[in-house]
């Protein structure tokens, strides 16, 4: 039997191992790897010009920011009444914060800035050493990341295996108590065709 190695060292195939999904894109000058090991973590690379990072988060909270990060792409309310006045050159920042768990771990932030009726984002993403990797995004490229950062953070669904044509089920547990026993040798009972 041959057992066939992932990248990350797990083993494909292997009994209670699931196969590593992975998503790779390019977002302007940056390259993005979205990497799932296990059903609970969500490994994260980024490769800018001169760094590139990785960090490990857990799949809860990658979720959690894309839900976040989905409510800063809406577009902006108008407020009946402004709260107060706001000059022409007021920027206001809002932003969804990915944290990696433990001391001097890094950071992946989705940012907005509103100013002068302008709309921008940004992708920033910072480790411990405090030298991050900036990226200007546009709303398309904005959606993309979200879209990809909860794909790649949701667990993939079971699909039912449909009965192939042809192919005998044996009887047992309850299915032979109801039938009187085990089919006679030599017999088998044929799944039903749907």
């Amino acid at each position: 039997m041959a057992l066939l190695i992932g990248v990350g060292g797990s083993p494909i195939g292997a009994q209670g191992v699931t196969a590593t999904t992975s998503v790779r894109t390019l977002l302007g000058d940056i390259a993005l790897i979205l990497r799932t090991d296990r059903p609970e973590l969500l490994r994260i690379g980024v490769a800018g010009a001169s760094r590139s990072l990785t960090m490990a988060v857990r799949t809860t909270d990658a979720r959690r920011w894309a839900d976040s990060a989905t409510l800063l792409l809406a577009a902006p309310r108008r407020l009946a009444a402004p709260r107060k006045a706001r000059s022409a050159d007021s920027v206001e920042r809002r932003r969804a914060v990915l944290d990696e768990p433990g001391v001097g771990s890094g950071t992946f932030v989705f940012l907005r800035m509103d100013s002068a009726g302008t709309r921008s984002f940004m992708l920033f993403v910072d480790d411990a050493a405090l030298d991050g990797i900036r990226q200007p995004l546009d709303p398309e490229e904005a959606k993309l990341l979200i879209g990809l950062v909860r794909r790649a953070a949701t667990p993939a669904r079971a699909r039912p295996v449909a009965p192939k044509k042809g192919v005998k089920k044996s009887v047992t547990g309850k299915d032979a108590s109801r039938s009187g026993g085990a089919p006679k040798a030599g017999r088998s009972l044929v799944s039903p065709r749907r």
